[in-house]
């Protein structure tokens, strides 16, 4: 069985999320030659081409994509080895700032907030609820030690950990034509359509761009709350994209319908953390009540 070190499939990802081995390097401290070389050894290893480098920077081959797939789960096992060892050594603070975007913080932070107090009831927590852009920055300053956000990939800057995952819907009031379709809503169509959806800067936003392969074309409304949403949907204003959590009970009651579409509308939960940092207590007792 071919070996492969962690720390060269870690300068992989890097390498994938910053787009060049020069940012790879420093995302991970090294320097260039230093991640250059790591890279060429773990290539000579395996006998694969896995970055293809270009004078505008470097991008994974299929090979090396297929091998930052498998790699993830591992650095997310390992991530949970350390949290849980942190949180056998302890802390005393009975204080913790937490941001989160809308979605999680109104359909999944409960519960994981009922879980902490049954293990720390002299916790007091300090709830910032925004969308995933301004968590990234409640955590990058300091102001956060720990966030919750809905971003399609790994954001930058920070440390991150998958926590769990959502399907994004499309929905349609009953009078819109697309409620009575059947052949799934191609990309095109979806780019092109006046929507109502989540403003920029949104995990729901960047996801459903992502997913149609560029920004929006037309737009309804776009506003930052989940309800007015689903409010103007329910009022007939045009077709909407939010989490299937948040309109399970309108799909349910047929006041609102979900619409077939090409592909799927999936994106991680993730927990963020400083950059070059690990989690403390109580952030890593909130991290545990959450992995179970």
């Amino acid at each position: 069985m071919t070996r492969v070190e962690v720390d060269a499939l870690r300068l992989l990802v890097a390498i994938r999320d910053a787009g060049s081995i020069a940012g790879a390097a420093h995302r991970l401290g090294v320097t260039q030659p230093a991640a250059s070389s790591r890279l060429r050894a773990m290539e000579n290893r395996l006998g694969l081409t896995l970055v293809s480098r270009r004078a505008a920077g470097s991008q994974l081959t299929e090979a090396g994509h297929a091998l930052c797939g498998w790699a993830e789960p591992v650095f997310d096992a390992l991530h949970r080895v350390e949290l849980g060892v942190d949180a056998l050594v302890g802390g005393t603070s009975s204080d913790m700032a937490v941001a989160a975007s809308r979605t999680i913080a109104e359909h999944l932070l409960p519960a994981w907030i009922s879980a902490l107090r049954r293990r720390r009831a002299e916790l007091t927590l300090h709830l910032s609820v925004t969308n995933s852009r301004g968590v990234l920055d409640a955590v990058r300053t300091g102001r956060a030690q720990i966030g919750f956000i809905e971003t399609p990939g790994s954001p930058r800057g920070v440390e991150s950990l998958v926590v769990g995952w959502d399907d994004l819907a499309l929905v349609a009031p009953p009078a819109h034509p697309w409620a009575k379709r059947r052949a799934p809503v191609s990309r095109a169509e979806l780019r092109g359509e006046a929507l109502i959806v989540r403003e920029v800067g949104s995990g729901t936003r960047e996801t459903l761009e992502r997913h149609v392969g560029g920004e929006l074309t037309a737009i309804a409304m776009q506003t930052d709350s989940t309800s007015a949403i689903i409010g103007a949907a329910l009022g007939g204003l045009a077709p909407a994209v939010v989490s299937s959590r948040a309109v399970a009970a309108q799909v349910e009651a047929g006041t609102l319908v979900e619409v077939p579409i090409e592909g799927a509308l999936r994106r991680p939960f993730r927990a963020v953390w400083r950059a070059g940092e690990r989690p403390r207590p109580p952030a890593t007792d909130l991290l545990a009540c959450i992995s179970g």
